[in-house]
């Protein structure tokens, strides 16, 4: 069975971010399922297409600004519903701690 990863960023079309996870988790994670959630809300296609070609699973939050519980809700319930060998998160404010939280409650991932 394959281990299963879990890889947070913003996940937007000309993101420093998302251009450095494209270009190094390809090679780590070309052995794992690979889950990529995206906390920021894409107008285009592009990083939708470059997932499926990657074969990895792309997710959307609800927004952090627009709906905060909503945002938290979210987090919540997936780590309830979903397990991950080895999570990779990747956020610019601080104050965002409860994903990292809820991931090291309902998970047993590095």
């Amino acid at each position: 069975m394959r281990k299963k990863f879990l890889i947070v960023g913003d996940f937007l079309t000309g993101s420093g971010l998302t251009g450095v996870i494209f270009n190094i988790f390809p090679k780590i994670t070309a052995n794992y399922d690979v889950t990529a959630v995206g906390y920021g809300q894409e107008e285009s296609s592009e990083i939708a297409k470059k997932c499926k070609e990657l074969r990895w699973n792309l997710i959307r939050t609800p927004s952090v600004n627009k709906n905060p519980i909503k945002h938290w809700l979210f987090w919540y319930r997936f780590f309830y519903k979903f397990k991950f060998d080895y999570i990779y998160f990747n956020y610019s404010s601080a104050w965002n701690f409860l994903p990292v939280y809820f991931a090291h409650k309902y998970t047993h991932a590095k």
